[in-house]
């Protein structure tokens, strides 16, 4: 792949026949992993990781295919937390559109941006 990293990035080339990518990536975005980091971050604004530190974090290397088989069960999981999200997304939308169906079926929305009671349409 062509690729221009700044400085900020590192590049980690994997032996796609002994590592899933996926596995490697989960593996350095681990909480215990971004813990381990986070003790040897700089800057303020943006964090940065020295290179010999990225360098010394040990990756736990299971065989490809128990890899491929946590991969698998991450991507399920993601894809149900995704479908969860749109469906809470979408019970939200209809939530909301129910109260506000029902307000104004009490409530009449006038010109001048203000809600008036039914009975208060004098303004």
């Amino acid at each position: 792949e062509d690729m221009i990293p700044n400085q900020l990035f590192f590049i980690i080339k994997v032996d796609k026949r002994k590592c899933n990518p996926k596995y490697i990536t989960w593996y350095l975005q681990s909480k215990d992993v971004m813990r381990y980091l986070d003790k040897f971050t700089s800057g303020s604004v943006i964090k940065a990781v020295n290179k010999k530190i990225l360098e010394e974090v040990e990756i736990p290397l299971p065989d490809k295919s128990k890899q491929d088989k946590f991969v698998e069960l991450l991507e399920n999981f993601e894809n149900e937390k995704n479908a969860t999200l749109e469906y809470l997304e979408m019970k939200e939308n209809l939530i909301n559109e129910k109260i506000i169906i029902s307000l104004k079926g009490a409530f009449l929305y006038n010109n001048k941006s203000k809600w008036l009671k039914k009975k208060d349409t004098s303004m």
